[in-house]
C-alpha cells in the first residue's frame, strides 16, 4: 500500500510540476521553423531505470494559428492494435484522467501564442504513465499516442481520448508504441463480470432448489437481483444484451435444477476463475437473500450458500460478514427442520471446546450490536441471535 501511495505522489507532482517546466523551456520565437513534430521517450521517475518507466511526449516546430491565441497541451492514448478501431485506454490515476471519465489524459496549458511563432527546441507535451493504463485487451497492444494543441479559450469536447472536428482543435501530431499488457483488457474485465453476474443467477437457484421447491419468494428474490443489475446502465444495446443473458442463465439453470441436473462444483470453480472479488461477494450476498426469502430459512439453504462461499474463494471473515447481514437483519426465521448450528456457522466436525469458544465470542459480537443498534427490527433481530446462541451454549454445556 505504502508502494502506491508513493506512486501516486510522484505522478502527482509530475503531473503539478509539467506546466511551469514548459513554460522554461518552451521557446516562442517568431523566425522560420519547421512544421510541428511529435516525438516519445523513454524516461524513468526519478531518471531510476529499476523504477517505473514512462514516456514523455515532446514537440518542436511551428504552431499552426494565423491569430494569436492562448494555447495548451492535452495528449491522450487510443488503442490502434486494431487499424480500422480504435478504442479508448483507461488510465488508474485521477490526474491522468479525462474531467468527465477514466480514459487517460494528461492536459497542460502554455500561454500565449502568435502567429509565426513555435517551440525551437523539444518541449514536453504530455506524460504517459504506461503502467498505470488499462486497453480495452490483454497482450501486445499498439498504442496511438496523440498530443494536441488546443485554444484554452474555446477548448473542444475530447471525450475518450477522440475529438470531433471544432474550432478549439488547433493541431495533433500522433507518435505509435506498442506496449505488452500482462492482466485483463477493460472488456475482458465486462465480460468477466458478466459471466460472473450469471452464475450467480445459477448458483442463486441452486440455493432455492436444494430443499427439493423453488418457492415464489425465491424466484422473484433473484428476479429483483437481476433487475437492479441490469437499472445500473442506461437503456441501449448492453442493457438488453445483459438483461438477455441474465433472463438466459435464470430459465437454464431453472431447467436442470427441475431434472437434477444443475453442476453446481462447475459453476463455483469458474466463477471462482473468473470472477472479480466484488461479483463473488455479489453472488453470495444474492445466495443468502435466496435462503432468506419468505421468512424462513432452512438448514440446506444455509449450509450451501456457506459451502458455496468457500467454493468461490470467499474469506472466512466476509462469509460472516454477509451472512449477518443478509439472514439475521432479514428477520428470517430458522425452521423447525433446520439446525440453528447451521445457520450460526457452527462447523460439524469442531470438538466441543471449539463449539463452546465459538459460541463465547459470537454471544459476545451479538450482546455488543444489541447496546448500540438504533432500529427496533435491528435490535430485535439481534435479540433474536442471542436466544439461538443461547440455545446452543445450552447443548453444548
Amino acid at each position: 500500500m505504502m508502494s502506491w501511495i508513493i506512486i501516486l505522489g510522484i505522478w502527482f507532482a509530475l503531473a503539478a510540476w509539467n506546466a511551469s517546466r514548459m513554460k522554461r523551456r518552451a521557446e516562442l520565437a517568431p523566425k522560420p521553423m519547421t512544421a510541428l513534430e511529435l516525438r516519445a521517450t523513454e524516461r524513468f521517475v526519478n531518471n531510476d531505470p529499476t523504477g517505473e518507466r514512462y514516456l514523455e511526449l515532446e514537440v518542436q516546430g511551428l504552431i499552426p494559428i494565423d491569430r494569436p491565441r492562448k494555447i495548451g497541451f492535452v495528449a491522450s492514448v487510443l488503442d490502434a492494435t486494431d487499424d480500422s478501431n480504435w478504442q479508448a485506454v483507461i488510465s488508474s490515476i485521477d490526474a491522468f484522467q479525462e474531467p468527465d471519465s477514466l480514459c487517460f489524459q494528461d492536459r497542460n496549458p502554455i500561454g500565449d501564442c502568435n502567429p509565426d511563432q513555435g517551440f525551437t527546441r523539444w518541449v514536453r507535451a504530455g506524460v504517459i504513465p504506461l503502467s498505470h493504463l488499462q486497453p480495452p485487451k490483454s497482450g501486445k497492444r499498439r498504442y496511438a499516442l496523440i498530443a494536441r494543441i488546443v485554444d484554452e479559450a474555446d477548448l473542444p469536447p475530447i471525450r475518450n481520448g477522440f475529438c470531433p472536428e471544432h474550432a478549439g482543435m488547433i493541431c495533433a501530431r500522433v507518435h505509435f508504441t506498442e506496449y505488452e499488457y500482462v492482466n485483463k483488457g477493460y472488456e475482458e474485465e465486462m465480460e468477466a463480470r458478466d459471466e460472473a453476474r450469471a452464475l450467480a443467477v445459477q448458483l442463486a437457484v441452486a440455493v432455492a432448489f436444494v430443499d427439493g421447491a423453488f418457492a415464489d419468494a425465491e424466484g422473484e428474490t433473484i428476479k429483483r437481483w437481476m433487475a437492479r443489475v441490469v437499472g445500473n446502465y442506461d437503456e441501449g444495446p448492453y442493457q438488453e444484451s445483459l438483461k438477455s443473458r441474465l433472463n438466459l442463465a435464470l430459465r437454464d439453470a431453472f431447467d436442470l435444477a427441475t431434472n437434477g441436473e444443475l453442476a453446481i462444483s462447475d459453476l463455483t470453480a469458474r466463477l471462482r476463475d473468473i470472477g472479480p472479488t466484488t461479483q463473488k461477494l455479489a453472488c453470495l450476498e444474492l445466495c443468502f437473500d435466496v435462503a432468506a426469502a419468505g421468512g424462513t430459512s432452512t438448514s440446506p439453504e444455509v449450509a450451501l450458500a456457506r459451502l458455496i462461499a468457500s467454493a468461490i474463494g470467499v474469506e472466512p471473515a466476509e462469509l460472516e460478514r454477509i451472512q449477518d447481514q443478509r439472514l439475521v437483519t432479514s428477520g428470517a426465521t430458522v425452521s423447525t427442520e433446520a439446525g440453528i448450528e447451521t445457520l450460526l456457522g457452527i462447523d460439524p466436525l469442531w470438538d466441543v471446546a471449539q463449539v463452546k469458544a465459538y459460541l463465547r465470542t459470537e454471544f459476545q459480537k451479538w450482546n455488543n450490536r444489541l447496546t448500540t443498534l438504533a432500529d427496533a427490527n435491528e435490535r430485535a433481530n439481534a435479540q433474536r441471535m442471542l436466544d439461538m446462541i443461547s440455545e446452543a451454549r445450552t447443548k453444548y454445556g
